[in-house]
């Protein structure tokens, strides 16, 4: 017998729980029957229809996706666009859909903790800590093992993450020893 797409839920929860999402922020079970039994699970960074058409040719009956869909409500649910095209088509082959989104990026090891332990970060605490919890929260800052230029830095950054194109605006001899990080646009975090 296999698990319950609930029981999946609920295990998602415990490794990003909910609470931590943005308020703007729309994740959990977006889709679906929480009693129904999850036979085959697909997961991804962002549903697009190729995931779709994949996740249905699999037989897949859960889709575990960083990004949710739908992210805004929908009025209609219809072909009519992309968005809405693929729920539609999600409904009708019976596969749901579960997004962590903002709660797994402010989750203890989540996405910004595991950036700054891949950057070698020591003293690693959240830009906005939760008011529950201060240990988690959005974004991550920390401080470098030694401080080193951003030239530097930039290299080393680039090596961690495999980049091949890393990209530095400033002072490239600038002395860097407290770094911070935000995934996704982490636009909440730069002032006007």
């Amino acid at each position: 017998m296999s698990p319950t797409i609930e029981s999946i839920c609920q295990s998602l929860s415990a490794i990003a729980p909910l609470k931590l999402a943005e308020e703007w922020d729309n994740v959990g079970l977006l889709l679906g029957d929480r009693s129904a039994e999850a036979h085959r699970i697909l997961t991804c960074l962002t549903i697009t229809p190729a995931v779709v058409e994949e996740a249905t040719e699999l037989a897949a009956n859960l889709i575990v996706a960083h990004h949710p869909l739908p992210f805004k409500p929908m009025a209609r649910i219809t072909t009519d666009s992309a968005a809405s095209a693929m729920v539609w088509n999600l409904c009708r082959a019976g596969i749901a859909v579960y997004s962590a989104h903002t709660a797994y990026d402010s989750a203890r090891l989540g996405i910004n903790e595991q950036w700054a332990n891949r950057l070698d970060l020591t003293s690693i605490k959240p830009l906005t800590p939760s008011l529950e919890d201060s240990t988690v929260g959005s974004g991550r800052y920390g401080e470098l093992p030694e401080p080193m230029t951003a030239r530097e830095f930039l290299s080393f950054a680039a090596k961690s993450c495999g980049s091949t194109r890393p990209r530095l605006v400033g002072d490239f001899d600038r002395s860097i020893r407290r770094v911070a990080i935000g995934c996704g646009s982490g636009g909440s975090f730069v002032g006007a």
